[in-house]
């Protein structure tokens, strides 16, 4: 038996599909676990190219 997934893991159902993430995991009275999974999002704001030596260092 496959581990049960866990809110915020990231999914793709064996049948092919979008990347999905787990929004809630319920185990019912019977040990069936059902899991409610929505899609992941693009990022609706395209990204900047920025040169390796114009990045900061964080510590």
């Amino acid at each position: 038996m496959a581990d049960i997934p866990k809110v915020g893991d990231l999914v793709r159902m064996i049948t092919g599909g979008p990347l999905m993430i787990v929004k809630t995991v319920i185990t019912t009275p019977s040990g069936t676990v059902m899991v409610g999974c929505v899609p992941v999002q693009e990022p609706s704001i395209p990204t900047i190219d920025v040169p390796l030596e114009r990045l900061t260092p964080v510590h």
